[in-house]
Order: C-alpha cells, then structure tokens, then sequence
C-alpha cells in the first residue's frame, strides 16, 4: 500500500540511501500514477541531489502539466531543492501552484468518513498531519480488530495546504468543524459512551490541547501521535478529568517538547501514557494500529 511505501521513503531520505530510494520512488510512480504530486517531488528532490537539476525541473513540469502542484511554501521551502531557486522556470511554477492553491481554496469544503463497528459504544476521531487527508490517514490507524471494536472518524479539514494536502492552521475554524464530528457522532450512534480525540503532527497536538482545555463535553481523552508541539505551547493548564496517550518518537525534531509536556501534565496530575520508539522520525511507529488496539485495550 502507498502509505507503506510513503514510510520507507522517509526513513530512507533521514539515512541519506538515496539510490535504494530513488529506486522505490521509480516503483511507486509506476504503481501509484494518482499519487504523482509525491512521487514526482520526491524524484525531483533526489535528483536535485544528485546534480541533476535539468531533470529535476522537468520531472516538476511534467506532473504540473498533469494537473498536480504543490504548496508554494514547500516548493521555496525545501532545501533539497536549492539548485532550482534561481531557475525562471522554477520561479514560474512555483507562481502557477500558488494560483491553484487560491482555486483549489475556493473549492474547499469539511469532509469525514466513518468506519468500523456500526452500533459502537466508544469512537476514535482521528485528526489528519498538516499537509495530509483522510484517504492517506485511514490505514495507520485501523486493523482487524479495531474496527469491530471502535467507530472511527475520519474528518479532513476545509484549510487547503496542497494538492489533495489538508491542515488545521485555523484553529478556530477547525474546532467548529471537528465540533460538526462530535454532533453527528452522538446523533447518528446513541450508544456512544466514550470518544477518543486523536491525531497525527499538527493533528495530534490539535487533539490534545482540545481535549487538555475542555473544548469539548464529548470528549476528555487524547491520542497524540508525535504531535508537532512547541516550547511555547507546552504550557498548557489542563482541565481536571482529561487524560491520553502521547506517542514520541527519540528522532522526531519535537521530541524534547513532547517531553517537556509530559512532565507538565504530570505535574498537574493528568494521567498521561507515554509510549516513547527509540529510532522514529516524524512518522507513524511500524505496526502502529496493532499498538493502538493494544495501548486502548489497557486502558479498559
């Protein structure tokens, strides 16, 4: 599946196997033609790399003459693609994608998609990364067991960061919409007796500050998964009666804040698991539904 292929790509750019991934992202643009807005900016970042900036800008090209583009921030904001600043080409590309992020921002609108156990007594939302979509989050987070266990809820944000790319930068517009979630769930299933908030990144430290400050009265448990979480935001005075789950992983460029939270809510007396991987990124743990199942299980 993509999303596998997507994780073994991230781990091999963090080991710097460029040819091994330049390899996979060949295979994957085979297999996967409608995921070309990554396929193609992975294969241009690594040929970047490897000094091949003539195809690089043609890889970018080709893709957006398909019809995909990316974030203009990302497209300035990537060092691997460097060697391509100054190129007019690349300066006219990166005006084009910012004219189709102002369309496709137009056309935006709130979306969810439920699965799992139809006549549920406890649900997980799941609250997508900056720059993903519910299509992409689904497989981390359900498996065999888990969805005849648990409702899940899928919403993907109105906020428009990229092609077929969502995020919850608004966090005053995205607590309505995820409010929208939580009413339809205790409308459509009365037998709802427990919800879980969670989230990936910008989603899961959307989901835990939520849940921490009391936003909700349909929810005071968290599932944070490597949330992208600042010094500044650690600070966080939790309601009594809320508690989660914080995944960490010793890679991820905000682990030391995730840490930092953790000791605050212990200090406030905030039941808190903390389920810490010694080798992850920024990314989903391996097997990561199976761990879900197993962390939720417990806490029965």
């Amino acid at each position: 599946m993509f999303y596998q292929t997507e994780r073994k790509l991230i781990s091999l750019f963090m080991e710097k196997e460029w040819d091994e991934a330049y390899a996979l992202v060949l295979k994957a643009e085979s297999e996967y033609p409608n995921k070309l807005h990554k396929t193609s900016f992975w294969k241009a970042c690594l040929q970047c790399i490897n000094h091949e900036t003539g195809d690089a800008m043609e890889t970018l090209q080709k893709a957006y003459d398909k019809g995909f583009w990316w974030n203009p921030d990302l497209l300035k904001g990537d060092s691997d693609l460097d060697p391509l600043r100054d190129k007019k080409a690349f300066q006219q590309l990166v005006e084009e994608c910012e004219e189709r992020r102002e369309q496709a921002k137009k056309e935006a609108v709130p979306l969810v998609e439920f699965h799992g156990k139809q006549d549920p007594e406890e649900a997980i939302v799941v609250l997508h990364g900056r720059g993903g979509n519910m299509e992409d989050t689904i497989p981390y987070w359900m498996n065999e067991l888990s969805i005849r266990n648990y409702l899940f809820a899928f919403p993907q944000s109105s906020q428009m960061a990229g092609y077929e790319a969502f995020c919850w930068d608004d966090e005053e517009r995205a607590t309505d919409e995820i409010s929208g979630v939580l009413k339809k769930i205790k409308n459509n299933f009365p037998d709802i007796k427990r919800i879980i908030l969670a989230g990936y990144s910008q989603g899961g430290k959307l989901a835990l500050k939520l849940v921490l400050n009391g936003e909700f009265e349909e929810t005071k448990e968290f599932f944070a998964v490597v949330p992208a979480i600042r010094e500044d935001e650690v600070q966080l005075s939790a309601k009594s009666g809320t508690s989660g789950w914080l995944v960490a992983g010793k890679d991820d460029p905000f682990y030391e804040d995730t840490k930092k939270l953790k000791k605050k809510l212990d200090e406030q007396k905030i039941q808190c698991n903390w389920l810490e991987y010694g080798e992850l990124g920024h990314t989903y743990p391996e097997n990561f539904s199976d761990q879900l199942s197993d962390a939720l299980k417990k806490s029965m």
